[in-house]
């Protein structure tokens, strides 16, 4: 789904102020992300099969990120800040 990645990718960075100057409409959770900041952040691709009808690739890719927020709670013991509610997030 690459063509979607790049779509959530510019979304998330004109929301947090990444490439351009100020925040622009696009991606709820980028509101939280410290503007302009870029030195810290890390990226996930998880591969679809490219034979999928694109409501099963939708469904698949729900999943898979469930699975990874799921092991991110199992290993550190909660969500990662990004998808945790709240204010501006910190970044260490």
């Amino acid at each position: 789904m690459t063509d979607n990645f790049k779509n959530r990718m510019s979304q998330f960075a004109s929301s947090a102020g990444i490439h351009y100057e100020g925040r622009y409409s696009g991606h709820s959770a980028a509101w939280r992300w410290p503007e302009g900041a870029s030195e810290r952040m890390h990226v996930a691709f998880f591969p679809l099969e490219e034979c999928m009808a694109p409501h099963l690739k939708a469904g698949f890719l729900h999943w898979q990120e469930a699975l990874a927020i799921d092991a991110y709670f199992i290993k550190h013991g909660g969500v990662p800040r990004l998808n945790a509610g709240g204010g501006l997030i910190q970044l260490r």
